[in-house]
């Protein structure tokens, strides 16, 4: 293994024969473009291909691919990891995320994790939402591309409470049930607008 550093400030670290011009194979490779971004893993035909790993420093992107590679592109099943806290998990093209008729993963900054089905490049499906705490928080389906439209079940941690029915826009909306973690029930129909209608059942009377 051999390390150059070329006048364009990239340093290559590889295989290399006559005067050192890299040997294009599908020998691991390591190459760090002027301290911006770094990449780790196997070349084929002077390309990415295969499993590897991309790094952008702090500053600069700040983010952090691990997957696969097919003709110097993320292609395949791969994770990106953001500075921030977020992560993709899913299936990529072309080096873009492609979340199409598959389940993807996402984590936004404050530490909440979708676990979602997709369809033609929507959410559509099948959901898991978890709290930073690691808890389960919304269990269920979700429609028209809104992590917060569909039917199933709410659990808050803090409280205790839940909520079994449908969402809408983030709100609830149409039938549900909530229940107090101490015991007290609502059973009725919500509007989306804050307004519910309906039953109250107190714990221990009708």
């Amino acid at each position: 293994m051999i390390t150059k550093i070329q006048s364009n400030g990239i340093s290559i670290k590889g295989l290399y024969e006559g005067s050192f011009r890299m040997k294009c194979t599908q020998d691991r490779v390591e190459w760090t473009q002027k301290n911006l971004v770094s990449y780790v893993g196997p070349y084929k035909d002077c390309r990415k291909s295969g499993k590897g790993v991309e790094t952008w420093v702090p500053g600069y992107m700040n983010r952090k691919y691990e997957g696969n590679y097919v003709k110097g592109r993320r292609t395949g099943f791969g994770k990106m990891l953001y500075g921030g806290g977020s992560i993709r998990e899913g299936l990529w093209v072309n080096g873009q995320w492609v979340p199409n008729q598959m389940q993807a993963t996402f984590v936004d900054k404050t530490g909440v994790k979708y676990v979602v089905d997709y369809k033609n490049g929507k959410k559509e499906g099948a959901a898991l939402v978890t709290a930073p705490d690691g808890k389960k928080w919304f269990e269920g389906e979700m429609k028209n591309d809104d992590y917060w439209s569909g039917t199933g079940i709410e659990r808050h941690s803090n409280s205790g409470d839940t909520y079994t029915g449908t969402w809408k826009n983030g709100k609830y909306f149409g039938k549900g049930k909530y229940e107090w973690a101490n015991g007290d029930v609502f059973d009725g129909k919500c509007e989306g607008n804050g307004k519910c209608l309906g039953n109250i059942y107190k714990r221990g009377r009708n």
